[in-house]
């Protein structure tokens, strides 16, 4: 294999599924960057930034490591998905093993290997333990939909307004650790600005091409369930 580097890209929005030249598949989120190093060295990838899903060709000879915000990656044959945003930089595997390291401290407890249906952390520079996670939650963008069960409102809009231009914003900062839930389609700001005003008693105190603030009604929910439309 001659030495190649290739970056691909994905705008807001957009998913993109690329086939490397190894056999390997990347599947990608929204805005998501990942640098393709491919050689008789071995096989790069750099997750610049986003979210993105790796199917692994088997290649005993040459390991497949993923760099991602402080966090390294390796595997030989599996599938597995990697996060790296601000405020968050996580590993889930699908099948196979993986072994994920602390990219600038090698000491053996910073080092984790996982089984699928596992998630490892990178926080303050050092990794989490394995813990289990929903798949399905974790890999509902690979069906154009975003799961917020379990999170905070914050949480929840800074996952939302990853695949919209038009951002969400709840002017109610008492609200922000609000837990709430719901399943909807990747990109439906109306859906989720309709939901979180019926559920928080708010209204939509302004709206343009690049953000929909919601304010205050009446006294809020300090908690929900959102349906999806």
């Amino acid at each position: 294999m001659h030495p190649s580097t290739e970056l691909y890209e994905t705008q807001v929005g957009q998913m993109r599924q690329v086939a490397l030249a190894d056999g390997s598949v990347v599947r990608m989120n929204t805005g998501t960057a990942v640098r393709v190093r491919l050689g008789w060295f071995g096989r790069e990838l750099d997750l610049v930034r986003g979210e993105a899903q790796f199917s692994v060709a088997h290649d005993a000879s040459k390991p497949f490591r993923v760099k991602a915000r402080g966090m390294s990656v390796t595997a030989l044959g599996t599938a597995f998905d990697v996060v790296a945003l601000p405020g968050r930089t996580a590993v889930t595997l699908m099948h196979g093993k993986v072994l994920v390291e602390a990219a600038d401290d090698r000491r053996e407890q910073d080092r984790q290997l996982t089984a699928p249906g596992e998630q490892v952390r990178l926080s303050g520079g050092s990794l989490s333990r394995p813990v289990r996670v929903r798949l399905d939650a974790a890999l509902a963008w690979q069906r154009r939909l975003v799961d917020l069960s379990g999170l905070t409102l914050f949480d929840a809009l800074a996952e939302v307004n990853r695949y919209s231009a038009t951002k969400i914003v709840v002017a109610e900062p008492e609200l922000q650790h609000a837990q709430i839930s719901g399943v909807f389609r990747a990109g439906d700001v109306d859906a989720v600005s309709a939901a979180l005003s019926t559920y928080f008693d708010l209204q939509v105190l302004r709206r343009d091409a690049s953000q929909v603030v919601l304010g205050r009604r009446s006294a809020a929910v300090p908690g929900g369930k959102l349906i999806a439309s």
